[in-house]
């Protein structure tokens, strides 16, 4: 008998370059150095801490002071001590991050889901209501790590 290399492909559940299209923080269970294989990140976060941080990027070491430095790609949504409001940091490695503030979105103690799709634009959801970003994104195609930091 000969033997065509083509068994282990032909007992797969699914083909080998198939990415999935959506993942959910409750389908995982995330360690460091967990790697987003999908184009959306949901999940839901408490809001009563000093510092809550999550998202993706290219890094597997995350840096809380300088947060997606200036040749590293990702998105990170939370809050900081630096900001009474919700913001969210992007960047495409070509430079300096990007911070947006989300308006009326203040820091506190209650629940917020968030959303964070990546496909030719960025589109994040955030307590349902969904802003779109056409610049200063990572590309659907890099490796992103999913980074959650916090500190109650």
């Amino acid at each position: 008998m000969s033997h065509t290399g083509n068994k282990s492909q032909r007992y797969r559940r699914f083909p080998v370059n198939t990415k999935p299209t959506h993942l959910t923080v409750e389908d995982l269970v995330i360690t460091k150095g967990g790697i987003l294989d999908s184009q959306v990140l949901e999940g839901e976060f408490q809001g009563n801490g000093v510092t809550v941080l999550t998202g993706v990027s290219t890094s597997q070491t995350f840096d809380v002071v300088d947060i997606l430095n200036d040749d590293e790609k990702g998105v990170i949504i939370g809050y900081t001590t630096d900001s009474p409001y919700f913001q969210l940091f992007r960047n495409d490695g070509t430079g300096p991050k990007v911070v947006y503030t989300f308006p009326d979105l203040f820091k506190d103690e209650s629940y917020h889901s968030f959303s964070i799709g990546i496909t030719d634009v960025l589109t994040v959801t955030l307590d349902g209501a969904e802003t779109v970003f056409t610049t200063r994104i990572p590309s659907n195609t890099d490796t992103l790590y999913v980074i959650n930091y916090s500190i109650y």
